[in-house]
């Protein structure tokens, strides 16, 4: 006997202009997708918006890569599992 659980593997959004609760500031909306594994958590996530786009690798055990890019500049940020994080501007 087979027994198949389903979960949401794959999640895009598309959304509004948003309000950072924190300041206040309006920002653009846009369309997110995000890969998620088999634990429920996001691997891969790509966001595209009127000011730019990211795009980030993570894995809870190893820690994260992110690629931004915005009308105000860009950076990629490394985050290694010990927390040591180094971001990276032009």
């Amino acid at each position: 006997m087979c027994k198949f659980h389903t979960k949401v593997q794959t999640n895009i959004l598309m959304e509004g202009i948003l309000k950072a609760k924190e300041d206040g500031i309006s920002y653009p909306g846009g369309i997110l997708l995000r890969l998620i594994d088999s634990k429920g958590q996001p691997v891969v996530k790509i966001d595209g918006s009127e000011d730019g786009g990211g795009l980030s690798f993570s894995n809870e055990s190893a820690g994260y890569i992110q690629i931004i890019a915005r009308e105000n500049g860009g950076f990629l940020k490394i985050k290694n599992p010990d927390g040591k994080e180094q971001v990276i501007k032009p």
